[in-house]
């Protein structure tokens, strides 16, 4: 049992970078990134593509994933997402859900076409390498690797966003884009870092699935409703709370386990609607 906790604890802040990127520009742009699961495994292919013909591992391809999603990120904001920003709240909100869930729909396409709809997943020397503590505990070094990571990325995010200029400059775009513009910030080119930005982390995110778990072009669904789970359960805005959503969401994944698999995305939403419920705001996030 304690064995089936700490991996519940390890896969709860994975599940957190999985949403670490829609909860950036939900919280920060009020932009819903329906299409940003969808990077997440355009990520996973990244990194399984380029490790196989390149003969790197993984992780060393990651910064080049990275910063390949970023400009995809900053391309989608210009393109596509500018033009709603001139529209007013409520409509954008709506809009630019209909729209990045087309975009999502487009990317799950092109995946299929390009890569079958078969599952994948890198091989590596360490794939099976596992931790042993004591005579019961049998931990996975990729899990431990994946959750360091994935805590690693969440402080710098913080660090980012609530200790650089950048950061701050993102937060008043945020509060008030006019008053923003009144402070010499420019709020467009705001808007394309900060898009870009949500699109790198999934790019880690992807490294993330694409090294602990199976993928295909159809589990753009399944992480959606975890990348969102962890975003709302969070609360909006919230990075902290969307790690700890997270973590709640693993371990409660670890205790309906012993069911069957496929009790987490009825956990997910489960504990979703009881946050709607109990606190609409969610963990961590904003009280209207």
């Amino acid at each position: 049992m304690l064995n089936v906790l700490i991996l519940g604890l390890l896969n709860g802040t994975i599940y957190a970078l999985i949403g670490s990127g829609l909860a950036l520009t939900y919280g920060r742009q009020n932009v819903i990134d329906v299409a940003n699961p969808a990077f997440v495994i355009v990520g996973a292919y990244a990194v399984t593509l380029l490790s196989q013909h390149m003969g790197f591992d993984p992780y060393v391809l990651t910064p080049l994933v990275v910063m390949g999603l970023f400009v995809l990120g900053v391309l989608v904001q210009a393109v596509i997402i500018n033009p709603l920003l001139k529209r007013p709240d409520y409509e954008m909100h709506v809009q630019s859900a209909l729209v990045l869930f087309g975009v999502a729909l487009f990317v799950q396409t092109l995946l299929v076409i390009l890569f079958t709809a078969d599952f994948q997943a890198v091989h590596t020397s360490y794939t099976d390498s596992v931790l042993k503590i004591g005579a019961d505990i049998r931990l996975p070094w990729v899990k431990i690797v994946s959750a360091g990571l994935s805590l690693v990325t969440f402080g710098c995010l913080y660090a980012l966003l609530y200790h650089t200029f950048f950061g701050k400059a993102i937060l008043a775009t945020y509060a008030d884009r006019q008053t923003a513009q009144l402070l010499c910030i420019d709020v467009k080119r705001v808007d394309l870092m900060t898009y870009g930005l949500g699109t790198a982390l999934a790019g880690i995110a992807g490294l993330v699935i694409a090294l602990g778990f199976s993928f295909s072009p159809a589990s753009v669904t399944p992480w959606t409703v975890i990348a969102f789970a962890v975003t709302v359960i969070g609360g909006k805005g919230s990075i902290s709370g969307t790690l700890l959503a997270g973590v709640v969401l693993g371990l409660i994944e670890a205790a309906v386990s012993s069911i069957s698999a496929n009790w987490i995305y009825l956990a997910a939403y489960s504990l979703l609607l009881l946050v709607f419920l109990v606190r609409p705001s969610g963990f961590f996030g904003e009280r209207g």
